[in-house]
């Protein structure tokens, strides 16, 4: 099909775009449609929450208005890779590295980021520390997909720790963690300290609705006066205090 071109998409259509995009199955043609100013098309699979999710990032522009422009970024939960793109884009950021451990998300990952050499993509699922784990469940559709540790698992689990020392970072300046439930692992104490000092934004959306404890694990972490804390959708976005110049 032709691409649908994101300046097509009004209030009055996009009810019908939904509904178009929820029908039919997951395997039919990809639905292309190409963001505003963007070159390339994204790419939405029929009958998954992919339309949602790009709707989320370029229509409502979670992400816009940052007011220092991230060298780098990591994604953690890139989902199909609609966050990343929009950073390449938006922001020209550098370096993208994209985690995704769903392997059906992870192709459409790679699909709708390979015209983007800045965007690594790694199929992997963000932990405390390297171990194997598999799907728990999906809730809400795809971009709802809970991970567990499991020995048996054929997805790898990482740590933060193992990014950082992967890609040579000594700062991360945009952190989006989006990972069902898992961050209650990933901000565990006495593991999360080292790697979180070198944060300067991070924006969350916790899942206590998944597994409890997961908001205050957050805020234990971020909530302190080295950050400014601003609520954007279902989100926290918590951004490092510059020092002032006199």
């Amino acid at each position: 099909m032709n691409p649908i071109h994101q300046c097509d998409i009004t209030e009055q259509n996009t009810a019908s775009l939904i509904k178009y995009c929820e029908s039919g199955d997951r395997y039919d043609s990809l639905i292309p449609i190409i963001p505003e100013g963007f070159k390339y098309p994204l790419y939405v699979r029929k009958a998954t929450t992919d339309i949602y999710n790009f709707l989320q990032v370029f229509e409502e522009k979670e992400y816009e208005g940052l007011m220092n422009p991230p060298r780098n970024v990591v994604d953690l939960g890139a989902y199909v890779g609609y966050v990343a793109v929009y950073f390449a884009m938006k922001y020209q950021s550098e370096l993208i590295i994209s985690i995704e451990p769903d392997p059906e998300n992870y192709r459409m990952l790679l699909l709708n980021t390979m015209p983007y050499k800045n965007i690594k993509c790694v199929n992997a699922g963000i932990w405390n520390k390297k171990c194997m784990l598999s799907i728990d469940e999906k809730i809400g559709g795809d971009w709802g997909t809970i991970v567990k540790e499991n020995k048996d698992g054929n997805i790898l689990g990482i740590s933060m720790n193992d990014v950082i020392k992967d890609y040579g970072l000594d700062v991360i300046n945009f952190l989006k963690i989006d990972i069902e439930g898992s961050e209650k692992i990933l901000f565990e104490k006495g593991i999360c300290e080292d790697w979180s000092e070198k944060v300067d934004v991070v924006h969350c959306e916790t899942h206590d609705r998944f597994v409890s404890g997961c908001s205050e694990a957050y805020r234990l972490l971020f909530n302190n006066e080295r950050y400014s804390c601003e609520v954007i959708n279902q989100c926290e976005r918590y951004s490092k205090n510059l020092p002032k110049i006199l």
